[in-house]
């Protein structure tokens, strides 16, 4: 049994005078698909998709906004402009900058990085390590100090038990002793956050690294370079950027 409606559809093009001419009609679909390209749009996505490499990671070096890319000269070139200075001049008088130099200033970054890596690298991430080994010994020496201090508590308690020593000086030396411990667990509150970080920037160098090692050096910009590896670009100005990268590092480039 057939479902209902269930009848066969036929499509017949040109049954009826449009509104529009097609033609009029597909010049137009033409330009919103333009349009939707240059401002980054994905059709059946809804709204603005992080599309380009570059997209949401370059902020402002005068005021702290971030950086829309936007199409000059016709479509023959491509540039990223600072919001704020798009939205009002006198906010901020940043230029904009070039996608190319971008592209060309970050393939020379990791060319350098690829030669030097035994240089800035590996050393670095050894200093990442010591530091989270030496947060593992003062936790170790944490928990030490706090089995010498139970004793001593214990100690404490057969001494005035017996009147060997005044209560007065029981108060003064547990206050002290409070004190100091109240200062390390500070210390390893900080170390401990530091660590978190550390072990998230060595995974971070390690994986950079793992590429680097295998790499030839580049002749063109990658947009894994821009995903991967960078966490944010700062533009000083038109002829200079810091590149922050995800493993801790901020590299000052002149932009090419």
């Amino acid at each position: 049994m057939k479902p209902k409606n269930s009848s066969k559809q036929i499509f017949i093009e040109n049954h009826h005078e449009a509104i529009i001419s097609r033609e009029i009609f597909e010049t137009a679909n033409r330009l919103l698909e333009q349009r939707a390209a240059e401002k980054g749009i994905l059709k059946g996505q809804g709204k603005y998709q992080a599309r380009y490499p570059f997209s949401g990671i370059i902020v402002c070096g005068e005021c702290g906004g971030t950086f829309k890319r936007r199409i000059h000269d016709h479509g023959s070139e491509i540039a990223w402009a600072c919001t704020t200075h798009i939205d009002d001049i006198q906010k901020c008088s940043m230029k904009y900058v070039r996608d190319d130099a971008l592209k060309a200033t970050i393939t020379t970054m990791m060319n350098k990085l690829i030669f030097g890596r035994k240089i800035i690298l590996v050393p670095y991430i050894a200093g990442l390590k010591r530091c989270n080994a030496n947060s593992e010994e003062i936790q170790k020496f944490e928990g030490r100090t706090c089995q010498r201090n139970q004793r001593k508590l214990m100690f404490y308690g057969i001494f005035l038990a017996d009147k060997i020593i005044k209560p007065a000086m029981f108060i003064q030396d547990q206050n002290a002793s409070n004190k100091r411990s109240e200062e390390l667990r500070r210390q390893i509150t900080q170390l401990s956050q530091i660590d978190t970080g550390n072990s998230e920037m060595v995974a971070e160098t390690e994986k950079l690294l793992h590429f680097l090692d295998s790499a030839e050096m580049q002749t063109e910009f990658k947009d894994f370079f821009a995903t991967d590896f960078i966490e944010k670009i700062i533009v000083y100005d038109r002829h200079s950027i810091g590149i922050q990268l995800k493993c801790g590092l901020t590299l000052k480039e002149a932009l090419l």
